[in-house]
């Protein structure tokens, strides 16, 4: 029995032990459990940790109120001390009033927004008026969403205080009735980039302002959809923001929209770090302030159209005017009203229409341009501007601003230098003209002393030979004298000879005659070989004048290069539609800096000994003829300039007809000219001709003639001791008119190449001008054809010979 009891005692014992092993099996397992559930505690609790500290990094930086209000109470739960430093109250006292206690009494519609809020989840900005502990009232512009905080689902509040602004704004509102239209409640758009500034979040505030929706914008950088000037400027300050990361506020940028519009925004944001403290990206707000901007712009536009001492104009982008200023409209004589009906093509040449048309591309492209256009005056006159024109938004639409500047007085005073510059060059040239003038009036006293001996001894064709060669010297005089004045005048009007086409190689034959005296048989050591390669039917348009001016600059400067002497190659010649004039020296050359500058005004390595203006004026004329002028220069082996103009059609001869010379009627033809030697040549080339010359030496003598006899055609030289040409003319005109005779065709004789004043030519009752010199058998036709014309009742007016 005792044996049976040890027995049962030692199982119980054994089945103890078992259930001891089985306990601490399970405690083990249960404890291992609670390890794990306390280590996932810890993670999401750490989680929430990161989540509110980012969420309180935003609450405490904002630069705005943000109010967290119990949804149905409206009493304040929460602030961020922005808000209590905007509203004057301590924490404890915004804790104990309600949302409606901060208030303007009177606000409306508090219990509707909170009801959308519930429903839609967001509310879009609106106009609010708080009241601060000390009771002043500041406005501001709210939004509002709900959130869930202390696990309750309350309402968020965002207030930014607009006061200054809106008054700002209210003010220039006030003052410009043409603004009126800028919107002022815009959402804003809420986002999140990493390290790499690619958007990871975007609120649906971005669809609002941009077009585009929170799925299409993110993974993409932020700085998508901006100008590249924005860009440039943003990754600059990106680079730092990385380096040393801090938040930021206002910062201003653009993008371009969905539809392509530009928009401005105003952006605020701080860094997110991860627990080690690394920067993880930034989180901010956009804030759309494009209207803003447009009424800051529009002020600036406002204090120019006031302030500026130039004209401004906005226009359309079909050239239409919408506003200008009291300085355009004095410029241009018309009244304000008459301008605002108008289109700019109006009031430009008809020349200049193409400038006008590609500087407006450009503009409408959105560039900012520069450009010189002639502008007309009410009275008909040509005004020189220079404008600056840019792309603006003008009453919510695409517009112009240009600003134009009167060139007027800078035109003269160019002119004026240029006019130096060309005396200085004759001026240069002025021993070798003499020398030349001195070569050719030896030929005609060589030729005249041959012509008296040969016939004295009654070799009357020996004779006939040398007073040839008088002829072909005194004809080559008066060529040199035309080349330097065609080099050096300028017409009364501002401009020099006729746009016509012009035969290049010859202009080039004539401009390397000219400039002989500054390379040809020098007095020095200099030895100079200019080499003249010209084509045939090399035309283009332009001012005989201006090109010839271009071409002798481009010869001095090319001489000027090579002091000790050297070679010039000169060619012209037909490239499909454009004429290419080479000149290339083998001179100094140029360095690559000086050639940067070349054709800069004033730009000179000469010193005082030149004005700087001789290249900066021939690039002006060359660009002017749609042409252009390159530059190929290797210090030390010599410069090519090339000009290129476009080709032109070669002038129409004009046919000279025999008509009025065919019939040998005589002519009775009076000449007036204190200049005896004058006088006694012109009637012997006369004597034997079907001409009746009668000459007189002053004017009283040739009224006396004409009142005696009648006369055909008269001749007065322009400058005379007793009465000049002018006043001789009006006595001829008025006595005609009282008698009652028709009036007597009358030639004005001068060796003055300029262009007169058509109304003083009528006034004195002048049919034509002759220029000096002049040979007698071209002077015969001259007098046909005004007789021919007198007696058709067509009188030819004033055109120089």
């Amino acid at each position: 029995m005792i044996l049976n009891m040890k027995k049962r005692t030692r199982r119980k014992v054994v089945d103890i032990e078992e259930m001891l092993v089985s306990s601490e099996r399970k405690i083990d397992i249960l404890t291992n459990l609670l390890k794990e559930a306390s280590a996932e505690f810890q993670r999401s609790l750490e989680q929430i940790t990161v989540s509110e500290t980012n969420f309180r990094a935003i609450f405490e930086n904002a630069p705005e109120a943000i109010i967290v209000l119990d949804k149905n109470t409206r009493r304040i739960l929460d602030c961020n001390p922005f808000t209590i430093d905007w509203l004057g109250y301590s924490r404890e006292e915004l804790f104990s009033l309600h949302y409606d206690d901060i208030l303007e009494p009177g606000a409306s519609d508090i219990d509707n927004n909170v009801q959308k809020i519930m429903q839609n989840g967001l509310i879009r900005v609106l106009d609010r008026r708080f009241v601060m502990k000390d009771g002043t009232v500041a406005d501001a512009e709210v939004t509002g969403t709900t959130i869930q905080f202390r696990g309750k689902n309350c309402l968020v509040v965002l207030a930014r205080d607009v006061t200054e602004r809106k008054s700002a704004r209210d003010a220039l509102l006030q003052s410009e009735q043409r603004f009126r239209d800028i919107a002022t409640h815009l959402p804003d758009w809420i986002w999140e980039v990493n390290h790499d500034w690619i958007y990871t979040y975007s609120s649906v505030g971005a669809k609002n302002i941009l077009g585009y929706s929170a799925d299409e914008l993110i993974g993409k950088p932020i700085w998508e959809r901006m100008p590249r000037a924005d860009k440039e400027a943003l990754l600059k300050v990106l680079a730092v923001a990385r380096l040393r990361p801090s938040a930021f506020k206002l910062y201003e940028s653009r993008r371009r929209h969905r539809d392509n519009h530009i928009v401005h925004l105003e952006s605020s944001g701080v860094p997110l770090f991860d627990d080690s403290g690394n920067l993880t990206g930034y989180r901010g707000i956009h804030r759309d302030v494009t209207q803003r901007k447009q009424l800051e712009e529009f002020s600036r536009y406002k204090e120019l159209f006031e302030s500026v001492s130039d004209p401004v104009f906005i226009l359309d982008f079909n050239g239409k005017f919408l506003e200008v200023n009291d300085v355009a409209v004095e410029h241009l004589g018309y009244p304000r009203e008459s301008i605002l009906t108008m289109r700019v093509k109006s009031l430009v040449a008809d020349g200049q229409r193409d400038k006008l048309f590609l500087s407006g591309e450009k503009v409408r492209i959105g560039e900012t341009v520069q450009f010189e256009l002639e502008m007309l005056r009410r009275s008909g006159e040509l005004i020189p501007f220079e404008f600056h024109a840019r792309p603006i938004v003008y009453k919510g639409q695409p517009a112009v601003l240009s600003v134009g500047r009167d060139l007027s007085m800078r035109k003269k005073l160019e002119q004026a230098l240029v006019m130096t510059e060309r005396l200085s060059a004759v001026g240069e040239m002025a021993s070798g003209v003499a020398h030349n003038f001195n070569n050719l009036l030896q030929m005609i006293l060589g030729a005249a002393d041959a012509a008296a001996a040969k016939l004295a001894s009654g070799k009357m064709r020996d004779a006939a030979e040398a007073v040839a060669k008088i002829q072909e010297a005194s004809q080559r005089a008066a060529e040199v004298v035309r080349r330097i004045k065609d080099f050096t005048h300028f017409r009364e009007n501002g401009s020099a000879s006729r746009e016509t086409s012009i035969d290049l190689g010859e202009l080039l034959k004539e401009a390397v005659q000219l400039t002989q005296p500054l390379w040809k048989d020098l007095p020095d050591s200099r030895k100079y070989d200019v080499r003249l390669v010209q084509t045939d039917k090399c035309f283009a348009m332009g001012k005989p004048s201006e090109i010839y001016e271009v071409i002798v600059n481009l010869i001095r400067n090319a001489l000027e290069a090579m002091p000790q002497g050297g070679t010039l190659n000169i060619s012209v010649e037909p490239v499909e539609d454009t004429i290419y004039l080479k000149m290339s020296d083998t001179g100094h050359g140029i360095s690559d800096e000086n050639l940067q500058r070349l054709f800069e005004p004033f730009f000179t390595t000469k010193g005082l000994k030149s004005s700087g203006l001789g290249l900066s004026s021939s690039y002006g004329i060359i660009k002017r003829y749609q042409g252009e002028i390159r530059v190929e220069s290797q210090v030390g082996s010599g410069t090519t300039f090339t000009v290129i103009l476009p080709r032109a059609e070669a002038a129409p001869v004009e046919e000279v007809t025999e008509a009025a010379c065919s019939e040998k009627k005589t002519i009775r033809f009076l000449m007036v000219d204190d200049e005896v030697n004058i006088l006694k040549a012109m009637e012997m080339f006369f004597e034997d001709s079907e001409v009746e010359l009668i000459t007189c030496r002053t004017a009283q003598e040739g009224l006396v003639a004409f009142k005696q006899g009648h006369f055909d055609v008269i001749l007065c030289d322009l400058g005379m001791d007793d009465v000049n040409g002018w006043e001789f003319g009006k006595q001829i005109k008025n006595y005609t008119k009282e008698k009652g005779l028709p009036k007597t065709p009358f030639l004005l004789y001068t060796g003055w190449d300029k262009r007169f004043d058509p109304d003083r030519l009528d006034e004195s009752g002048v049919d034509r001008v002759v220029i000096k010199p002049v040979p007698g058998n071209k002077l015969i036709g001259i007098l046909h054809e005004v007789i021919s014309a007198a007696s058709l009742a067509q009188p030819t007016r004033a055109d120089n010979l």
